[in-house]
């Protein structure tokens, strides 16, 4: 390349210019080594200064892209691509599924890591990288995720463990029963749920959200509030049955 000249007392001296003033034209350099000798002439053309430096250019690697797909764990078919913000259903995907993570334009690749919710859940150390793993055929495992809301991170690494790339995303898991006035199913009206806090699309029978000891379930079936400890109304004694639910009460005494 030979020299370049900016007018004098022009700013910014740019190396490809500038049109309007302060707005860069392009250049795009060739691959390969470079020298670049800058040098700054007074209003007689005489240099005063001057600096030189090499640089190297190559081509910018592939981009990295990381994408997620829903599988059912018991055909090995994928469902589809598992984006933000997306509902599963249960009900409509069946409850043994797995996740697979394709990473496209990585030489690079050794691992993939599973974060769920804020932990590792596993590392994959050959294709397919799959959240719940496979049975080193391709035979996807199985993995039935709890209905709720999910954080999910997907990391690649290289053989140093350095980071490659990252995709992160949230979903969330429901399991529509088909009983419109308890699309959980898990026994509390959808209405009850609605009114006292609950979620009418995740199973949180077992829950407790008010923390003295009694679940969700149990709440409503005595009728007390599920979000207030030692809620008014009575103190029960009850028995269980082998799935935690309430089938007898034994006593009533006021508070």
């Amino acid at each position: 390349m030979g020299p370049i000249s900016e007018p004098k007392g022009t700013e910014p001296y740019a190396l490809a210019g500038d049109s309007p003033r302060g707005d860069y034209l392009s250049w795009t350099p060739d691959t390969g080594s470079h020298s670049l000798t800058a040098v700054a002439l007074d209003s007689a053309d005489q240099p005063v200064d001057q600096t030189t430096i090499t640089f190297q250019v190559i081509e910018a690697p592939p981009q990295i892209t990381i994408a997620l797909t829903l599988v059912n764990a018991v055909s090995d078919a994928d469902i589809g691509p598992l984006v933000d913000n997306q509902t599963i259903d249960l009900s409509q995907t069946g409850s043994s599924l797995n996740i697979r993570a394709d990473v496209q334009n990585s030489a690079a690749l050794a691992r993939v890591r599973f974060i769920l919710d804020g932990a590792v859940f596993r590392e994959e150390g050959r294709a397919p990288y799959a959240l719940a793993g496979d049975d080193s055929t391709g035979d996807y495992l199985s993995w039935t995720p709890a209905t709720a809301s999910h954080d999910h991170t997907v990391v690649a690494l290289d053989a140093d463990s350095n980071e490659l790339d990252r995709r992160s995303l949230t979903f969330q898991v429901i399991a529509d029963s088909g009983d419109p006035d308890d699309r959980d199913g898990d026994g509390i009206p959808d209405a009850w749920e609605s009114q006292n806090g609950l979620d009418p699309q995740v199973d949180d029978a077992g829950a407790d959200l008010d923390g003295d000891g009694l679940s969700n379930l149990n709440e409503f079936l005595i009728g007390t509030d599920p979000g207030v400890a030692g809620s008014p109304g009575t103190r029960l004694i009850y028995q269980y049955d082998a799935l935690g639910r309430i089938t007898r009460i034994l006593r009533v005494s006021y508070q």
